[in-house]
C-alpha cells in the first residue's frame, strides 16, 4: 500500500513540474513585475528618448564584454557636473561621488543561474537593446523583468540562431 503511494505522489509531482516547465517555455514575453525604487532616480525617458543618448554610452561595455554593467558615476559627473547639478536626484549622485561611495543600484533584470546571456555576441547578432529590453525612451522607472524561455526561443528563431539547448545553458 505504501508504494503505490509513493510511486503516485512522484507522478503527481512530475506532472506538475512538467506542466509548469510547459507553461514558462510557452509563454512568449517577458514579463514585468512591480517597479523598483532605486538610491538616485534615473529616467531613461530622460537621457534615452529626449536627449537621444545611445544605450552604448553609459553601457559601452555591451559590445566587447559578456555583461552590459551600469555606467559609473565618474560618467554620469561628466556631465551633471554642469548640466542640472542642483537637481535633488543629480545631488544624491554628486553626494555619492564627493565621498567616493558607489552607488547601491538595484538590480532589475535576473536571470536564472543555469543561464548564460552574453551582451555583445547579441549585439553582433543585430539584436537592438529595446528588442530585448524594450522601448525605454518613454520608460521612467524600469520595472522588474523576468525572461522566459519561450520568449528567447522565438528571438532565436526569428533571427535564425541556435536553439540547441547548450547555446544558452551551462
Amino acid at each position: 500500500m505504501g508504494r503505490p503511494l509513493i510511486v503516485g505522489a512522484i507522478v503527481f509531482a512530475l506532472a506538475a513540474l512538467g506542466l509548469e516547465t510547459l507553461w514558462t517555455v510557452r509563454a512568449r514575453s517577458a514579463s514585468l513585475g512591480p517597479l523598483i525604487g532605486q538610491p538616485v532616480a534615473f529616467y531613461h525617458s530622460v537621457h534615452a528618448g529626449e536627449l537621444k543618448i545611445d544605450c552604448l554610452y553609459c553601457h559601452p561595455k555591451a559590445e566587447t564584454a559578456p555583461v552590459a554593467t551600469l555606467p559609473s558615476l565618474e560618467l554620469c559627473m561628466t556631465c551633471h557636473r554642469y548640466i542640472s547639478p542642483t537637481h535633488p536626484e543629480i545631488a544624491k549622485g554628486r553626494a555619492h561621488w564627493d565621498e567616493g561611495k558607489p552607488v547601491r543600484w538595484r538590480r532589475v533584470t535576473r536571470l536564472p543561474d543555469h543561464v548564460r546571456f552574453v551582451h555583445h555576441m547579441h549585439l553582433a547578432g543585430d539584436i537592438q537593446c529595446k528588442d530585448r529590453h524594450g522601448d525605454l525612451t518613454k520608460v521612467k522607472v524600469l520595472p522588474q523583468r523576468r525572461f522566459c524561455m519561450g520568449w528567447c526561443l522565438d528571438l532565436h528563431r526569428k533571427k535564425d540562431a541556435s536553439t540547441d539547448c547548450g547555446t544558452c545553458h551551462y
